[in-house]
């Protein structure tokens, strides 16, 4: 494998990934299946429009996979859709008129009262949260906020590692795997403060450490590119039965 141009920001990560077509291909078939996974669960059972439903993790990243489910909850015809993120977001405010977005501050409380929305969403973010103690934080923020969440998550035993595509890397040890992306030039990824791996077992820890009520019952599965055990993703659904 051949060492990239030095990636030390956002943009420059997302210039080198558009131009994956290989990548943004099975990308794309992925994250249809998660799509599947959430109507599954639970947006067949629930179709009425005026839902509230958070996606946390809005970015005005110019990855041509930004935002999925922004785009999917669009397509859906959802008249109300609420976000949250770390960017300002006005190009995404743009394509969609319905976005009810909030700019939040990292690792502090969510500017919403207890249970304010039916679901929320999230892709692909719990991995760039940060250490073990962020991840908790980040876990509970959506508990207290929502009456359900889905949560979908990279697999660190997916054979093709989703950000650097180095094989096999999310099965070596913390110490190095970040060796590794700094030698291969991801510089942006060097520590557990941008980029951590993780899978369902590892999860399920950070659950025991959450306040949890008897009237929570969580569903663990994979999805995304289905491999079983090796699948590309997979994902926590947690409902608050009343």
């Amino acid at each position: 494998m051949l060492k990239t141009k030095k990636i030390d920001n956002w943009e420059r990560y997302f210039q080198k990934y558009n131009q994956n077509k290989f990548a943004l291909h099975f990308s794309t078939l992925a994250r249809e299946n998660i799509f599947h996974t959430l109507n599954k669960l639970i947006l067949n059972k629930k179709k009425h429009k005026n839902l509230k439903i958070l996606d946390f993790g809005v970015s005005d990243s110019s990855n041509k996979d930004a935002n999925p489910f922004l785009k999917f909850l669009k397509k859906r015809k959802r008249n109300i859709i609420y976000g949250c993120g770390l960017d300002e977001v006005s190009e995404v405010k743009k394509n969609y008129k319905n976005l009810n977005y909030t700019k939040i501050i990292q690792n502090n409380r969510l500017p919403y009262k207890d249970n304010y929305f039916h679901l929320s969403l999230s892709h692909a973010v719990f991995e760039h949260v940060g250490g073990d103690k962020k991840k908790i934080f980040y876990l509970s923020e959506l508990i207290r906020v929502s009456e359900n969440i889905f949560i979908s998550i990279p697999n660190r035993f997916f054979p093709i590692e989703h950000h650097s595509n180095i094989p096999f890397l999310g099965y070596l040890p913390k110490k190095i795997i970040y060796k590794l992306l700094s030698f291969f030039n991801y510089d942006i990824f060097k520590s557990e403060k941008s980029l951590t791996f993780n899978s369902i077992n590892q999860f399920k820890k950070y659950i025991s450490y959450i306040k949890v009520n008897k009237n929570m019952k969580f569903e663990f599965g994979y999805t995304g590119l289905k491999l079983g055990f090796f699948s590309s993703h997979f994902y926590i659904f947690i409902k608050k039965q009343k």
